[in-house]
């Protein structure tokens, strides 16, 4: 059923962890009677969307990273040093999940990652009109133009909801 689940959110566009999941079902799951709402889990879903809380980081962002880990601008890096990065920093992955990056990132008999290309393989193109950011994207341009334009800029100015 979990795995069920973070193919529907990665279909729309989500990047959920193993993590975020527990935290969603902890938050809408209606434990007496087993199931999960319809309407707390869109409620929660929507604030989540709207926060952009699971939006997958831009390639840019991907490259930058990868490129701290390597200080010599050589292109790659090594899995020993990625295997290390990934266990200290950020979210925490099990030995299962690294091995699994791994395999998909690693040449085997050189222990290189080519992180240009493993990042090209990490990222997913979901078509625009079913990337729930890129609609969320649209709304909120199509109601920044449709406000007067002083009420553009009290809306930067004071950060105010528009609604």
């Amino acid at each position: 059923m979990t795995y069920f689940i973070l193919f529907l959110y990665h279909s729309i566009g989500c990047v959920i962890t193993e993590a975020e999941l527990q935290e969603i079902q902890v938050e809408v799951e209606d434990v007496e009677n087993n199931c999960v709402p319809i309407n707390r889990f869109v409620e929660y879903m929507s604030k989540a969307i709207n926060e952009r809380k699971f939006k997958p980081a831009e390639p840019e962002e991907l490259l930058k990273a990868f490129q701290l880990l390597d200080p010599e601008n050589r292109g790659y890096i090594m899995k020993s040093d990625l295997e290390k990065s990934i266990m200290e920093i950020g979210e925490p992955f099990t030995k299962e999940e690294v091995a699994d990056m791994m395999a998909v990132a690693c040449d085997a008999e050189t222990g290189k990652i080519n992180y240009e290309h493993y990042i090209n393989l990490l990222i997913v193109k979901i078509p625009e009109d079913i990337n729930v950011y890129s609609i969320v994207d649209q709304i909120e341009a199509a109601k920044l133009a449709a406000l007067p334009k002083r009420h553009i800029w009290e809306s930067f100015l004071f950060k105010d909801d528009i609604t």
